[in-house]
């Protein structure tokens, strides 16, 4: 397995923020990683593996501190604890949205097929394991309740391996904003927030 977009990016935020890197939890093991695919019965993409073999999200004070933007990025546990309710709560969109589809499925306000890995206050980052015909198996797109499931502009990238690709590039070539104040990383253009 290859490690290296995801720990120049953990190398990145370390430099940036001593304050945000100690949030990151040490990496998972692949019983851990295991027990995840059980959990949500999906079989993770290697590029997934490979980031949680690197750091497996964020500690309770990655809630003040978030990783990237406003997104926390969860331990296992919590990834199967989110992936669960929002599985136990899901129910179908509202009506303006029935037999139309972009290329996120516009079946269920929820689906059991997407898998958080980023969170904080409703707001999450997913992978998308059942997507929309126009859509990618592995997207990654961000979501919250009442988003517009037709807009394109919430797939962030079209599998797992380019977010973390697009991630390190923007690090790379110093396309992000730091706030020491507040102990934030973001981006000029929105495409995390």
């Amino acid at each position: 397995m290859s490690y290296y977009p995801w720990s120049k990016t953990l190398s990145f935020i370390q430099k940036l923020s001593p304050m945000i890197a100690s949030t990151v939890n040490p990496p998972a093991n692949l019983e851990t990683i295991q027990i995840l695919e059980e959990s949500v019965n999906l079989i993770l993409p290697e590029p997934f593996c490979d980031y949680l073999l690197t750091f497996e999200g964020q500690n309770e004070a990655g809630e003040l501190h978030p990783l990237l933007g406003s997104n926390r990025f969860l331990p296992v546990a919590e990834i199967i604890r989110v992936w669960q309710d929002q599985k136990n709560l899901g129910d179908f969109l509202s009506s303006e949205y029935l037999g139309r589809e972009n290329k996120i499925r516009t079946d269920y306000q929820w689906n059991p097929r997407w898998l958080p890995f980023a969170s904080l206050d409703g707001q999450m980052l997913l992978m998308d394991f059942d997507p929309g015909k126009n859509g990618t198996y592995g997207q990654v797109f961000q979501y919250w309740p009442g988003m517009d499931f037709l807009a394109d502009d919430f797939v962030m990238a079209n599998s797992f391996a380019d977010f973390g690709s697009e991630l390190l590039h923007r690090f790379e070539s110093d396309d992000y904003h730091y706030h020491i104040k507040d102990q934030l990383i973001s981006f000029d253009d929105d495409w995390l927030i």
